[in-house]
């Protein structure tokens, strides 16, 4: 009994050790900090487009733009690297085309928020059709958006890793052409190997772990889900996939569920992919 006790134990301080070790800023929790700091600096800066509103009002004025920005150049982001040909292309075009895309859906709403406090008379001076007026309203703003956006996005850029070369036959001693995650091995550095340990989304950045240590990579979650389909793993939660014959143990911690995988990464299990993970650990035993 004192074994056990001894054993449960230590299984809940590998837990925490492991729990405390992985702890990170995820991505929308960096975007919300991006978003409180661009709202603290614009409201301090006062630039023209809030002149002339106090600061209670600059603050609600720079708080209802950012906000909705910040969610639709994500969103945007996620979904044109969905895209096959736009997921093909290089990170930092990828992060100026969302921009574009998003400044262009953007500009209706930011438009009617600036008529909501008053906005820039010269909008009123300019007459002609609503077009016009949006164009006047989209070139006011969107070269700071995509500039802003490519400053949020610099941190992942700069660590983001390539394939390198193709992978010799030591790498990958059976290299099968027609292999459907040729794309996705292409982009995981040789160094890596081919053994996968989990997969976790950071926007449409791509977090890789393999038995040989991890990286950044430019791909989709929900693409590599879908070609991971035939093989021996499982999404557990909506930013994480694992290899079913990497997981070391499966603990609960203060009422949430995490699988600690071989070599110590801890990620956790939503609600509703616990029975399925329970029946699949079973299957694979």
């Amino acid at each position: 009994m004192k074994d056990e006790q001894h054993k449960d134990a230590a299984t809940a301080q590998k837990g925490r050790t492991v729990l405390m070790h992985q702890s990170g800023l995820g991505w929308f929790s960096y975007l919300a900090l991006c978003a409180v700091g661009l709202i603290i600096g614009l409201t301090s800066l006062g630039p023209s487009a809030s002149e002339g509103l106090g600061t209670l009002n600059k603050m609600a004025f720079w708080t209802a733009h950012v906000i909705p920005a910040l969610i639709l150049l994500a969103s945007t982001q996620i979904a044109l690297g969905q895209v096959e040909r736009v997921s093909a292309l290089p990170g930092l075009v990828q992060v100026f085309l969302s921009a574009i895309v998003a400044a262009l859906l953007f500009a209706p709403y930011a438009m009617a928020v600036d008529g909501l406090f008053g906005g820039d008379a010269a909008l009123d001076d300019k007459g002609g059709s609503l077009w016009l007026r949006l164009a006047f309203e989209l070139g006011n703003f969107i070269i700071p958006l995509v500039l802003f956006w490519t400053l949020i996005n610099a941190p992942s850029l700069l660590k983001l890793e390539s394939g390198g070369s193709r992978p010799s036959e030591r790498d990958q001693p059976n290299p099968d052409p027609q292999d459907d995650l040729a794309e996705l091995w292409s982009r995981i550095p040789v160094r890596l190997g081919r053994r996968l340990v989990a997969l976790s989304a950071e926007l449409h950045y791509l977090r890789v772990f393999t038995t040989e240590g991890d990286a950044l990579i430019l791909f989709s979650f929900g693409r590599a889900v879908d070609l991971l389909q035939e093989r021996n793993g499982m999404q557990i939660h909506r930013s994480h996939w694992v290899a079913l014959d990497q997981i070391d143990e499966v603990v609960s911690q203060d009422g949430r569920v995490f699988c600690l995988m071989n070599g110590g990464l801890a990620l956790p299990v939503s609600r509703s992919y616990r029975s399925a993970l329970k029946a699949a650990r079973r299957e694979v035993v």
